[in-house]
Formats: structure tokens, sequence, C-alpha cells
């Protein structure tokens, strides 16, 4: 084989292997939808994601039918709050978010 032929596969091995190593991910993502004791989905709700072991936080607003979602959330087990003024506050602790993983949690 020459070394011109030699040289093109190695290219095109680097190519074909590049693409999956950028597929990979090592965050989990949370999302769900917000409803009150009747089953109505809830707009404007703050969720609050803490991961149990680092404290960290994160949190967004539910939308205007109740759905929400976090992103980019690292792995582990987190307490997951529900909060909007003139509700009572929803809160599920023991929520475990594994790489690459998608959890739904519907709050009530």
């Amino acid at each position: 084989m020459t070394n011109r032929k030699v040289l093109l596969l190695a290219v095109l091995v680097a190519l074909l292997a590049w693409g999956p190593a950028f597929a990979q991910t090592t965050t989990a993502t949370l999302s769900g939808v917000v409803k009150d004791a009747s089953g109505a989905q809830v707009p404007n709700v703050r969720i609050t994601a803490r991961n149990a072991s680092t404290g960290a936080t994160r949190d967004t607003t539910s939308d205007s039918e109740g759905r929400y979602s976090l992103t980019n959330l690292g792995p582990g087990q987190y307490e997951v709050r529900a909060e909007r003024s003139g509700f009572k506050t929803a809160a599920q602790s023991g929520v475990i978010l594994t790489v690459g993983g998608a959890v739904v949690l519907d709050l009530t």
C-alpha cells in the first residue's frame, strides 16, 4: 500500500470516529408538567432542582401550559421544588438523574 493510500485510510478512519465522540453527553434532563389538585395545568411556577450531593441549584419557570424543562444537569440525586404564590409548595426528593438520562417528573 502506498503512503498516500495509508494516509487517506487514516483520515477516513479518524473522520468516522470523530462524529460519535462528540455525540456523547455527560448531563441529564429533567422535565414535566405542573398541575393543581384538580388537574389543571399551572403556568408561571418556579421550579428549582437542587443536587443533594453538591448543593448546586438550577431553576426555571413553567410555561403557559405548565410545562418545564431543565437541561444539562449533572448526574446525581436531586430535590425538586415547585413554588408559586397562592399555591402550596410541592417538593419531591430522591429524584435520580443519570448520565444521558431524561426524567419526566410531573408535580402537583
